[in-house]
């Protein structure tokens, strides 16, 4: 790609859209029945492409310090770091790098609140927003656990999400209590 910031607002974008491609691709892999190769061939090129750009990422942001400030660059780099689930470091800088933009003006808070929810996921936390689920066999999604789930819509309001319905917030994937029977 070409130089300065134009080149690399070019290469962010073509990065993002390898990204989206190679998950698209791993989605309809997965939506066939039987297929498990095609699947595991398609998971293996959603890997490759996140370790690669968050590799070219991390690169760019120890020589710019952080992301292109325009809507467009703050999301892309957002969308990478968001998919860079096999570096949970780097995640987290961009984490900080997030909340300076949301505090700057420069980003949306509900971005901020999905890699914040990332990151602690990531780190065995609750989240705090309720953005990441789990699949659960037979292709039933659940809310991974939620910290302090009376307030939960409370702090999605707060970032700009929409209210989960009082169903999903009564129905929280939560581990056992220590010490409770799970038989």
């Amino acid at each position: 790609m070409g130089g300065g910031i134009t080149g690399y607002h070019e290469e962010l974008i073509a990065r993002l859209c390898a990204d989206i491609e190679a998950r698209e691709h791993w989605q309809a892999a997965w939506a066939v029945p039987g297929t498990d190769e095609s699947e595991r061939a398609a998971l293996t090129e959603v890997r490759e492409v996140s370790r690669a750009n968050a590799a070219w990422l991390s690169e760019q942001l120890q020589v710019a310090g952080r992301p292109l400030e325009s809507v467009a660059g703050i999301e892309a780099a957002w969308a990478i770091a968001q998919h860079t689930d096999h570096d949970p470091a780097f995640q987290a800088h961009c984490l900080e790098l997030m909340r300076a933009a949301v505090a700057a003006g420069e980003a949306p808070a509900a971005r901020l609140a999905y890699l914040e929810d990332r990151v602690r996921v990531a780190l065995g936390r609750p989240q705090l927003y309720g953005t990441q689920e789990i699949q659960l066999p037979g292709m039933d999604w659940e809310l991974l656990p939620v910290e302090d789930p009376a307030r939960l819509n409370e702090r999605r309001a707060a970032v700009g999400l929409p209210a989960l319905d009082i169903a999903q917030i009564r129905n929280l994937w939560l581990p056992p209590l220590p010490g409770a029977d799970t038989k």
